[in-house]
């Protein structure tokens, strides 16, 4: 797929109802994966989740933001791995826009201080094509430079 915005526009419809994302971040020891919710993929194709600032991977974050998100849905034969940059966010006005109930069961609401939002720019993105069983590759390598 050439065309950026209809890529982005296809990694949206194959992470949409996938209420989780495996996020694999490098800490000292290694490899970590953790599920988080997805909260948004804005028009930029920037994922969106919330963090708590004292997490170990808030920290991993901070020290290497390479990361993996892995989503999987296999009643619908949906599995997509997406590399990218990560970044710790504290925009306050995107805190209280992707507020949700389900947040408070490790928030206090948008404007506690222990809340923090990771965005994930997209570099490479791929899935699983379950008609053809063979992994389709979303973005090149020329191409997960621009952002």
């Amino acid at each position: 797929m050439k065309d950026r915005q209809t890529t982005f526009d296809r990694i949206r419809a194959l992470v949409r109802g996938i209420q989780f994302a495996m996020l694999t971040t490098e800490s000292p020891g290694g490899l970590r994966s953790r599920p988080m919710t997805t909260l948004s993929t804005d028009e930029d194709g920037d994922l969106w989740f919330f963090v708590s600032l004292r997490s170990d991977v808030a920290m991993e974050v901070s020290q290497n933001p390479h990361v993996n998100l892995a989503y999987s849905e296999p009643d619908e034969k949906k599995f997509v791995s997406i590399t990218g940059r990560a970044m710790i966010v504290l925009d306050a006005d995107r805190k209280k826009a992707l507020w949700n109930p389900m947040a408070r069961a490790w928030f206090g609401g948008p404007e506690d201080p222990d809340l923090g939002l990771i965005k994930v720019s997209v570099r490479e993105a791929e899935y699983w094509d379950g008609v053809t069983n063979q992994m389709v590759s979303l973005f090149e390598p020329a191409m997960a430079g621009v952002h």
